[in-house]
């Protein structure tokens, strides 16, 4: 486990009075450990080991996968960036067919597949155009991450916790997609089944690169 401390000011009291006399306030400083989960660790060592770039095309983790991948040093090596498709007409504009949305939803295995090939495309063709300006360690590969799920509420309960996992290489010809479920009411633990999803994507790219 890594540990950050993160520095909070937090008020003891207020001397003031109805006058004009400015406001004195006393602060006493406390200390929060932000404490890393470790495989964004090993995940950015591994990029870094292979010379492969990364990006993420994310939804219900709301951009985790990408905070987790640049709390550690040395991320603009290998990291390129990320954009959160939360809404279907972003996620269509992004590149995933609009008939797919339309036809099977935004949660399920086609769309976390598109969605990662979609990002994967972007990122290949965006470097190759604009390389000059980036600071990125000459990739010799390629990976997007996807996630598309239910961190919160769900149209039907059984579907609460669930999200689908895309992975995208450009080794590979063909996306692939892992089903997570995270226990718990999505509705009262949304923070920590963002977290486990997250988590289990970037779990997703250890065992396949």
């Amino acid at each position: 486990m890594y540990a950050m401390p993160v520095l909070i000011r937090q008020p003891v009291s207020v001397l003031a009075s109805h006058s004009s006399v400015p406001r004195l306030v006393k602060f006493r400083t406390c200390a929060v450990a932000s404490a890393m989960t470790g495989v964004e660790v090993k995940v950015m060592d591994k990029l870094k080991d292979t010379q492969h770039a990364i990006t993420t095309v994310e939804s219900c983790t709301g951009g985790r996968v990408a905070d987790l991948l640049t709390n550690v040093g040395g991320a603009a090596q290998v990291y390129w960036g990320s954009v959160i498709t939360y809404d279907g007409s972003l996620k269509s504009d992004w590149g995933v067919p609009a008939c797919s949305i339309k036809d099977v939803g935004t949660v399920t295995e086609q769309v976390a597949g598109e969605m990662a090939s979609a990002g994967l495309q972007r990122m290949m063709e965006g470097y190759e155009r604009e390389k000059s300006c980036s600071d990125l360690a000459e990739p010799k590969g390629f990976i997007c991450l996807s996630t598309t799920g239910f961190a919160g509420g769900a149209p039907r309960p059984e579907w609460s916790g669930t999200c689908y996992l895309g992975l995208a290489m450009s080794s590979m010809k063909e996306p692939v997609v892992k089903k997570v479920h995270a226990a718990g009411n999505s509705r009262e633990h949304r923070i920590e089944h963002k977290e486990y999803f997250a988590e289990q994507a970037l779990q997703m790219v250890m065992e396949h690169l």
